[in-house]
């Protein structure tokens, strides 16, 4: 090839290449990155990367599952992605949504998949820290149609500091917020002294008027702070009351949640001799 028709390779196009060699063939990654065979295969050389013999799986889910957000199913994982999820991607490699959470929530990227009506791969990963490795568990769903969709439902890249609520009728909002509250949100609760607590934490203004005003709207007492140095704010609700009203909100004929949260939540709601759920 001629230096005059050479195409210099982006840090993107390498990036794509190293992560994606083994699940397209050349011709495929050509298509996707507007290369010739040629010129895939003398970079997978020169990067001296040796591709694995593909095996042909075919993901296959609903691309339109966002494209109206009609039932709880929908607003609950709206509200966990809004905070726990993102979209990457663009341009030739198109977008995906990506979730990740501890290898021990694993069985909830398999609820969402099954949401989805999806056989999509859920992967493990893990990455070095000083007690020795976090590992946590990632499903990336590669469609331009559910990202887009969830963009005009206010999901954007990026979205911590500018997340604005998404347009979604009024009976769904309480499953969006637990749904936020599963990714962004805690509860807590003493073994010594039975103090309590509940907590979410978002990143935009917007967000933190819009819930405070739904809860305090729904009769729950809340309290608001802001993190300066990290630009995040915090809700807090401490009184009994509010405390059993915003549990009975979010989990009354509730059947899609994080388990580990629900079941936090609901020694929350006995402690406090809650008896409606």
């Amino acid at each position: 090839m001629s230096k005059r028709n050479y195409k210099k390779w982006t840090d993107e196009e390498v990036l794509f290449l190293r992560k994606n060699a083994d699940m397209f063939t050349v011709k495929m990654l050509g298509e996707k990155l507007g290369r010739a065979k040629t010129s895939i295969q003398n970079k997978l050389t020169s990067l001296k990367i040796k591709k694995k013999p593909l095996i042909h799986t075919t993901y296959s889910y609903n691309r339109d599952f966002f494209q109206n957000v009609d039932c709880e199913e929908k607003g609950y994982w709206l509200g966990f992605i809004a905070a726990d999820g993102c979209i990457l991607g663009g341009g030739r490699t198109g977008k995906r949504l990506k979730i990740s959470l501890h290898k021990d929530e694993k069985r909830h990227l398999e609820r969402f998949v099954k949401s989805l009506n999806g056989n999509i791969e859920i992967k493990n990963y893990k990455y070095k820290i000083k007690e020795g490795y976090y590992e946590y568990v990632e499903v990336s769903v590669g469609s331009n149609k559910l990202c887009y969709d969830l963009e005009k439902l206010n999901i954007t890249k990026a979205k911590s500091r500018t997340l604005r609520m998404s347009d979604i009728s009024k009976d769904l909002i309480r499953h969006y917020l637990r749904g936020y509250i599963d990714g962004d949100g805690h509860y807590y609760l003493s073994k010594v002294n039975k103090k309590s607590y509940i907590e979410i934490y978002v990143g935009s203004k917007y967000m933190l008027d819009f819930f405070t005003n739904y809860l305090s709207n729904h009769g729950i007492t809340n309290y608001t702070f802001h993190y300066k140095k990290k630009n995040m704010y915090k809700i807090s609700i401490h009184d009994i009351h509010s405390k059993l009203k915003l549990i009975e909100l979010l989990y009354k004929d509730a059947t899609v949640y994080l388990e580990r949260k629900k079941e936090k939540a609901m020694k929350i709601y006995h402690s406090l001799g809650g008896h409606n759920l």
